[in-house]
């Protein structure tokens, strides 16, 4: 918002002013304040916050806002309350940002900067501007997670606590009916996989049919192996290409055996967590041994009979380990980096090669 005056500028400050009330008391509130010069945030008579202006070089436009978060829910209890913002300055030039997201048992009370604010400066009244300028996403300057602008994207970020979703509409490019589909690998030991779709859909795993049954397929056996997996619609006018889909494919999976080596190769390419490997081993003798994991991707811990006993971020992966007799568990934690994950599903530009590689390469060895 800024202040809407013709006036030669004095030297005075712009009060903003926002009366609302709070049907019960809030359980939680969130204020995020924006501004460009040194600015006074207060709730009724009491000051939540002082934002000094921020400013690298000099000839940085100051009417860019930066932007603070207040959490001011124990201030908003039942009844009529005041925001006041106030800059340390009179420029028409200058604006403030104002977003506030109270959560009460009645329902969510939400200010944001509009027209509805009461501004003053030297004494006078002056009407409020919305202005145009964007100055960053504007999710980051929300006090709570708004709709996302597509219809039925909630599974992207979760439900959102204020504010309604866009209308639920379809457009196509053509009115000649197409079908729809998807191909992505499944990893072994897949168990069951789920196909949220608009419409009944056939697939295949490993070229095989496999049924579909309340937007569910399950393997006769669990994979042994990385299979293929593939999901056809009928053909519709407005569902090509993956728009049939209303929400991720999710694969439940159980142990199975895998070899070492790149994820890809054991169909998580695009996995961005943690794989964990299980094998058993006799002692070394009844000392300490050294355990050489050879070359690894991520970083990783490493457990003897569920007990934690080394991990490391880096090379060499090379560890000396406790005494122990007679047979034992040894798990092998290999977490990566969100590089597969973000490569796979933004457009991000800043994922490199280097970064797309996972996993436990080996030779594992003891000694």
């Amino acid at each position: 918002m800024a202040v809407d005056r013709t006036d030669p500028v004095s030297s005075g400050k712009i009060n903003f002013v926002r009366d609302f009330t709070v049907p019960a008391a809030a359980t939680e509130a969130d204020l995020v304040v924006g501004a460009g010069q040194a600015t006074t945030v207060m709730i009724d008579d009491t000051v939540v916050g002082r934002q000094e202006r921020v400013e690298y070089y000099d000839s940085d436009a100051r009417t860019a806002p930066e932007f603070f978060h207040y959490d001011v829910g124990p201030l908003l209890t039942a009844g009529d309350h005041r925001l006041t913002i106030t800059l340390e300055s009179s420029d028409p030039a200058d604006t403030v940002f104002a977003d506030l997201v109270a959560r009460t048992p009645a329902g969510p009370v939400i200010i944001v900067s509009d027209s509805d604010w009461q501004v003053d400066t030297d004494d006078r009244e002056h009407a409020s501007l919305v202005s145009d300028q964007h100055w960053r996403p504007l999710d980051s300057a929300y006090a709570t997670l708004r709709p996302h602008p597509l219809p039925a994207t909630s599974w992207l970020r979760g439900e959102p606590p204020v504010g309604e979703p866009s209308i639920d509409i379809q457009v196509g490019d053509t009115l000649t009916p197409a079908a729809g589909g998807v191909r992505t690998w499944l990893p072994a030991g897949t168990r069951t996989v789920r196909v949220p779709a608009t419409g009944p859909v056939r697939a295949t795993i490993a070229g095989r049919p496999v049924p579909v049954v309340d937007q569910q397929l399950t393997p006769t056996t669990p994979l042994a192996e990385p299979a293929m997996l593939e999901v056809r619609t009928e053909p519709t006018t407005f569902t090509g290409g993956a728009s049939f889909l209303t929400g991720p494919i999710t694969v439940a999976c159980e142990p199975a055996p895998i070899q070492l080596g790149e994820w890809s190769a054991i169909g998580l390419g695009d996995w961005s967590g943690a794989v964990r490997y299980r094998t058993e081993i006799d002692a070394v003798g009844n000392r300490p041994w050294t355990l050489d994991l050879g070359d690894l991707r991520g970083s990783v811990q490493v457990s003897i009979n569920d007990e934690p006993v080394a991990e490391a971020f880096c090379a060499p992966f090379r560890f000396t380990m406790p005494a122990f007799s007679g047979r034992a568990q040894l798990e092998i934690t290999v977490h990566n980096t969100l590089g597969p994950y973000l490569h796979a599903s933004t457009p991000t530009t800043w994922v490199f090669g280097s970064q797309l590689s996972s996993g436990l390469f080996g030779p594992v060895t003891m000694s």
